[in-house]
């Protein structure tokens, strides 16, 4: 594996479990410092220590990014640890799974604060240090966001609505060095998706559609992408999104 991040520190969310933690492994095995961040300590100690099984120097930072002041330690926690912030990668996000009329307004605020303002937030702190490093931003949105799926409106908006950003903001910063994009899995075997509920009342052909005849992915799949889309080697890709969806929005 090329050490292409050797010197660089890197932010991921959602580091915890599932494409999280595998994003940050794919990083720590190119040479990146990691700063960690999740609202689970004991998911993130063990990704902190599966980092540092791989040579790198990892420092957690357990977060509740459902609270916009929270949102605030993350990056200044980077910048005293290791004195830069080379790529921001805003993974963390909540599933709401559920037919539209049982979705409450609890439900709709949260996965709203955690999907959407969380990665703004960040961002926003981030900015000047990305700037100086001439870095990345790399968010994750959904091929809910892209096409429809059944059960997941609340979801798919936030969704929409990080495509939407990342490309503004690319739009906003295109004369500067600054690399915004996103990628859109579709459907993938983590902790997350492990944990949706389902019962008789929803309408399996109708899920499937969004899951494809292609064999679900697995959050290594996503891995390489990212660290392309964040690395020093990519000068030219900027305000795109890349579905890596099994083919179900061809």
């Amino acid at each position: 594996m090329t050490q292409d991040f050797e010197g660089l520190n890197v932010l991921v969310t959602g580091a915890a479990s599932g494409l999280g933690r595998a994003t940050a492994l794919e990083f720590a095995g190119r040479g990146a410092s990691l700063t960690l961040v999740d609202v689970n300590a004991e998911g993130l100690d063990e990704t902190r220590k599966a980092c540092e099984a791989k040579g790198a120097k990892a420092i957690t930072v357990p977060t509740d990014l459902s609270d916009a002041e929270a949102c605030m330690a993350p990056v200044p926690a980077a910048i005293d640890a290791f004195g830069r912030l080379d790529a921001l990668i805003n993974v963390a996000g909540m599933l709401v799974f559920n037919h539209f009329p049982d979705t409450t307004v609890a439900q709709f605020d949260k996965v709203f604060a955690i999907n959407v303002r969380a990665p703004f937030l960040l961002i926003q702190s981030a900015l000047p240090h990305l700037l100086e490093s001439e870095g990345a931003v790399v968010n994750v949105a959904s091929a809910s966001g892209v096409m429809g799926h059944a059960y997941t409106t609340a979801y798919g908006a936030t969704k929409g609505a990080v495509i939407a950003m990342t490309k503004n903001l690319a739009t906003e910063y295109w004369k500067s060095p600054l690399r915004i994009n996103a990628v859109a899995p579709g459907a993938m075997m983590t902790p997350m998706a492990s944990a949706t509920k389902m019962d008789e009342t929803y309408d399996m052909q109708l899920i499937a559609k969004g899951i494809g005849a292609r064999e679900i992915a697995r959050p290594e799949d996503l891995c390489e992408i990212i660290a392309y889309l964040a690395s020093p080697r990519n000068k030219r890709v900027h305000g795109q999104v890349y579905s890596i969806d099994q083919g179900v929005t061809a």
